[in-house]
């Protein structure tokens, strides 16, 4: 073993203990099933869920989000041109 692997896999340790208990937790709480609030999101974070739509139209994207639905997305889109 090199110094300092057991700190790493200590480490480690902890990360999956906590993913077990969030996965525990988790089977108490009640399931969001709405849309995604465009108020989640930073400009760094919008910038990432943007790339990640690949090829789908901004103003779809944009229609999906809670709030933004029919002409309000048209106007977000417009007014992010200018």
């Amino acid at each position: 073993m090199r110094s300092g692997s057991g700190l790493l896999w200590s480490v480690i340790g902890i990360l999956f203990s906590w993913a077990r208990a969030a996965c525990r937790l988790a089977q108490f709480g009640i399931q969001y099933l709405g849309k995604s609030s465009p108020w989640w999101y930073d400009a760094a974070q919008f910038h990432e869920l943007l790339y990640a739509s690949g090829n789908r139209p901004v103003r779809d994207l944009i229609a999906n989000l809670d709030g933004c639905t029919g002409g309000k997305a048209g106007e977000i889109v417009t007014l992010g041109k200018s």
